[in-house]
């Protein structure tokens, strides 16, 4: 690669290909809750969704599948304090359990 410096054109090496971390948008429940048991979180999760109202409740009694946008899982991201980092390394290890 050329690059223009101090009026002369010098041949400079290609930087390193950045790695990129994909976050999946979907895992299923087991691959959820495995990690959340793991992390010993699964328990604060109930105790959250318990407080939470009745259609959030349903939707986690409900669900075969976690999706990353999905409003319940911001209402307990938010209720338990997590960081979207945190939440994104629950999907990004999740995808990788197969039950």
């Amino acid at each position: 690669m050329r690059e223009f410096r101090d009026g002369v054109i010098v041949e400079v090496p290609d930087e390193s290909p950045v790695a990129v971390t994909y976050v999946p948008l979907v895992i299923s429940r087991f691959q959820g809750e495995a990690i959340l048991l793991e992390d010993g979180r699964l328990d604060d999760v109930e105790a959250a969704i318990a407080q939470a109202d009745a259609r959030s409740q349903l939707a986690w009694k409900r669900a075969t599948e976690f999706h990353r946008n999905s409003e319940t899982l911001a209402l307990i991201a938010a209720a338990l304090g997590w960081t979207d980092e945190y939440v994104d390394s629950v999907f990004i290890r999740g995808i990788r359990l197969k039950a």
